[in-house]
């Protein structure tokens, strides 16, 4: 047991782990919002998120977490899709607007996305309808700014 904080064994790990993934949500939220950021970085970062709740769901365990079904092959085909090509249009948008620097910070967008998705998906499946849904209206709202 060299990460003990990471089992699941009792209430006191899953509440620490709960209140820091609450923490690093609440800090990338707000460096995003309230730091004055520009809307790219928002949407970028939010349709990152959606993409790897893409990759998650095209899995059949972690679809059947979030919804309770197994997912046929070809709801996994297009979500396998969805992701790859959100993904890559992150990329270029992130190389498009802050070049070689847009490459470094989307990187750190993928791997805030993937902790994000993996605490929530270890502790708390069923918010991960939730965060794709406000992730996609994130989207939405913020992406006409500039497109």
């Amino acid at each position: 047991r060299v990460f003990p904080i990471f089992y699941k064994s009792s209430k006191k790990n899953f509440t620490i782990i709960y209140i820091l993934a609450n923490i690093i949500i609440t800090l990338v939220s707000v460096y995003l919002l309230l730091l004055k950021c520009s809307f790219i970085i928002a949407f970028i970062f939010s349709l990152t998120l959606v993409s790897f709740n893409c990759f998650a769901l095209a899995k059949a365990n972690h679809y059947r977490d979030v919804f309770q079904v197994r997912p046929n092959q070809r709801i996994s085909f297009l979500l396998t899709l969805v992701a790859w090509i959100i993904i890559l249009l992150t990329m270029v948008l992130s190389y498009h607007h802050y070049e070689g620097y847009g490459i470094l910070l989307w990187c750190g967008f993928m791997a805030a996305s993937v902790l994000i998705i993996a605490l929530l998906f270890t502790y708390k499946a069923i918010l991960i309808k939730w965060l794709a849904l406000i992730s996609l209206l994130v989207s939405m709202c913020v992406g006409p700014f500039f497109i």
